[in-house]
């Protein structure tokens, strides 16, 4: 029995496919999910120059999703 799910994502749309996999868990679970979204940087660089989202919009994503998975009775926590 699962208790906690974390989910990785880096804004990219590969990464939000797991999302698809993860609510099917949930129809079996009763667990508790963790959105983190990692940011990459490289030195003297900005988040969007790699094509990544900023840290603002990533934190706007996750509320996001953790807003509607919420509003479907699902446990959601954003890191």
């Amino acid at each position: 029995m699962l208790k906690r799910i974390l989910v990785p994502l880096d804004g990219s749309e590969l990464a939000e496919r797991v999302l698809v996999y993860v609510r099917g868990l949930l129809l079996h679970q009763d667990a508790e999910i963790t959105l983190l979204h990692v940011l990459k940087r490289l030195p003297g660089t900005d988040y969007r120059d790699q094509g990544g989202l900023s840290a603002e919009d990533a934190k706007l994503h996750l509320e996001r999703l953790q807003r509607e998975w919420s509003e479907q009775g699902a446990r959601v926590r954003v890191a």
